[in-house]
C-alpha cells in the first residue's frame, strides 16, 4: 500500500479474501467486472481504490 499512496495516479482493485493475483473474468461481481472491461476496452481509468468482496474457493475436506 506504501507504493500505492505514493502514486495519486494509479488505481487498485483489491479483491478482499481472494488469494490469486490475477482476475480470472467472468467473476460474476457486476463492479469489479465493468471496471475492467471499461478499462481493457475504452481506456476508462477505474476508481482510485475499488474494493470488492472476494469469492474464495471452498475449502476440500
Amino acid at each position: 500500500m506504501k507504493t500505492f499512496f505514493a502514486l495519486p495516479q494509479a488505481s487498485m482493485i483489491v479483491i478482499q479474501g481472494e488469494y490469486q493475483h490475477l482476475i480470472l473474468l467472468p467473476y460474476r461481481q457486476n463492479d469489479l467486472e465493468r471496471d475492467v472491461a471499461e478499462f481493457l476496452l475504452q481506456q476508462k481509468k477505474p476508481p482510485r481504490l475499488t474494493v470488492v468482496e472476494g469469492k474464495p474457493l471452498p475449502l476440500v475436506p
